[in-house]
């Protein structure tokens, strides 16, 4: 008999699967055992039993036989199609995004591309669903605006494909659009298109009412009704999974997502979540309340993302790019055969430290690539009257980019998550976060070094009462505080060397303080262990801002962990420079965080003869 006290997780990552067995003896839950097991990507089942199996016999009880069950986010494939690619596409964008789901395409009336273009595009699309926006609530109609919701909406019916899950069933349309357009959509999908595909309507509230507002939880909640009753019980890789684990089947991201709103409300705090793994980063945030994700993949063929308004997905990683990060000259021509193994063997692990900086570098890049994606995700509404300052007047007339709603600087918290941050030491973890991340101001940083956020996430799906107890405890592994001025803009360039500021750190009782001077082009710590809280005081050179104004004095409570209090006086953006001295810099900043052992700083053979090149 199962143990009524017990609660089964298991995350099915990309490469592996990781199983967690919970025991709620004593009202209060714990981890009692793990089982790790290898994921077929052709059968997930197969990877959930033998992590099962791997767990029941490293803790000597029967497992429960429910379990709750997250999928990596490539089982959820869905086009995104509106009226305005800014406005009720990005919408319906981000909804689709939030339910876990991979976008394979975005199409708008504005994407650049002709009628038969984007048929064309939507039948080759592997997808298992589409979700399509436009239109507000009130007074569509009244202005003939309703037509291009109509012609939308026509054109997907004219270019769906054959469902990925089941080719003979209709494909499931989430129509999140205008209320006053339902019946004429209605009329739009009475038939099959010209290939005998027929949609299948399902109505939900208006991702965009108003333009000046959103509302994404209604389609999120549909987009995963249909993804655990209709899609994931027929596709080939989750059907065995599916049998198993019955509704409490989740999207990988949706349960990372869960935990990372959770923190934010926690802590009170703007919160940043960076998802490592074998296949591609997930990107989370919550600022002033609002949930984003977006994802990169960039294994992904850049030919397999049809529109440009997807292209933050799929950006491959070049050589260029992931040599800059080596603490030593490499030939570009053997970074790149490696990146290509690496591509070709995702189990693999470095057996040289010349192999291991050639993958904390490719995680630096991917992070990098996940963040600049995001910023393309998470950005203000279009289309909402407010008073426009200065600089988003010059973005309006140089055709710019709008205002990221992500700054770095009101960013209270960043937390790494993933294999391709968990299995690595906890100093380098921290690091690859503060060069990824690159905060500003004063910044918490944190690990979950146990690997289990995505765990949690599925219990506080299925079991809200006993995930809040386990989130409340002690299962983040604090890396520190990081302080780094702030960049105003381009002009903001310092003289390498030159004084930042002056910081001062006050410990608790019997811990002293400790004095320091920050200077341009430097990275140094405070030490400050776990646990421990410590009084911080800046005093910035005079054109220097850590969140207060220039030249303003910053006296605040900071955090300690494994990292202590990091100052990073290397600039935002993170400039690497070139050759040597930027290998030299490189090495300078890991030996000051004790990131890596100095002898494997000290010298390398060459990177032609490394292992993989």
């Amino acid at each position: 008999m199962p143990e009524p006290g017990s609660l089964l997780a298991v995350d099915c990552g990309t490469a592996m699967t990781k199983a967690v067995l919970f025991d709620r003896a004593g009202g209060q839950p714990r981890v009692v055992a793990r089982g790790v097991a290898p994921t077929n990507p052709q059968d997930l089942a197969e990877g959930f039993r033998a992590a099962v199996e791997r767990v029941a016999a490293a803790s000597g009880r029967p497992v429960p036989g429910a379990a709750v069950v997250t999928v990596p986010g490539g089982s959820l494939l869905a086009a995104v199609v509106g009226v305005v690619r800014e406005i009720s596409a990005e919408s319906a964008l981000r909804a689709a995004l939030n339910a876990g789901a991979s976008v394979v395409d975005l199409l708008a009336i504005d994407d650049r591309r002709l009628p038969h273009e984007k048929i064309r595009a939507l039948k080759q699309c592997p997808l298992d669903l589409v979700v399509l926006a436009g239109g507000v609530d009130e007074g569509l109609m009244g202005y003939g605006s309703g037509r291009q919701v109509v012609t939308m909406a026509d054109l997907v019916r004219r270019g769906l494909p054959r469902p990925r899950f089941d080719p003979a069933a209709p494909v499931p349309v989430v129509f999140a659009g205008s209320l006053e357009a339902r019946d004429l959509i209605r009329e739009v999908f009475e038939g099959p298109n010209g290939d005998g595909v027929r949609g299948e309507l399902v109505f939900t509230e208006n991702v965009r009412p108003e333009m000046e507002a959103e509302n994404l939880e209604p389609a999120v909640d549909t987009i995963l009704a249909l993804f655990g009753r209709q899609i994931a019980p027929r596709l080939a890789h989750t059907r065995g999974l599916a049998e198993l684990a019955g509704e409490r089947l989740l999207p990988a991201p949706l349960a990372v997502g869960e935990v990372a709103r959770w923190l934010a409300r926690a802590w009170e705090g703007n919160l940043l979540v960076l998802d490592l793994g074998a296949a591609g980063a997930d990107v989370h945030s919550v600022i002033d309340g609002g949930y984003v994700r977006s994802r990169f993949e960039p294994e992904v063929e850049p030919a397999a993302r049809t529109s440009e308004a997807v292209s933050y997905a799929a950006s491959p990683l070049s050589a260029e790019a992931v040599a800059e990060w080596l603490p030593y000259p490499a030939d570009l021509h053997a970074v790149d055969n490696w990146l290509g193994n690496r591509e070709l063997r995702p189990l693999g692990v470095p057996e040289s430290w010349p192999e291991l900086w050639l993958e904390h570098a490719r995680r630096r890049e991917l992070l990098r690539g996940a963040l600049l994606g995001h910023q393309r995700v998470a950005r203000a509404l279009k289309g909402v009257l407010r008073a426009a300052d200065l600089g988003e007047r010059l973005r309006a007339v140089f055709g710019l980019e709008r205002r990221p709603l992500l700054d770095l600087l009101h960013v209270d918290a960043v937390v790494g998550t993933g294999g391709g941050l968990t299995d690595a030491d906890p100093r380098q973890a921290g690091l690859l976060l503060l060069d990824a991340a690159q905060p500003a101001g004063l910044t918490f940083l944190a690990l979950d070094a146990q690997g289990i956020m995505g765990h949690l996430g599925a219990l506080a799906a299925a079991f809200p009462a006993d995930a809040e107890t386990v989130l409340a405890g002690e299962w983040l592994t604090a890396l520190g505080t990081c302080v780094a001025p702030v960049k105003r803009g381009v002009w903001d360039w310092v003289r390498p060397g030159s004084r930042l500021a002056s910081v001062i750190l006050r410990r608790g009782p019997g811990g002293g303080e400790a004095r320091t001077s920050l200077v341009a082009g430097s990275l140094k710590r405070l030490a400050l262990a776990p646990g421990e809280v410590g009084q911080l005081e800046i005093s910035p050179a005079r054109d220097q801002d850590f969140g207060a104004g220039p030249g303003q004095r910053v006296r605040a409570e900071v955090a300690g962990g494994v990292l202590g209090v990091i100052l990073d006086g290397r600039g935002r953006p993170l400039v690497l420079g070139a050759g040597e001295h930027r290998a030299e810099r490189i090495r300078e900043w890991c030996l000051a965080m004790e990131a890596y052992p100095e002898s494997s700083l000290s010298s390398f053979e060459s990177f032609a003869r490394a292992r993989g090149a």
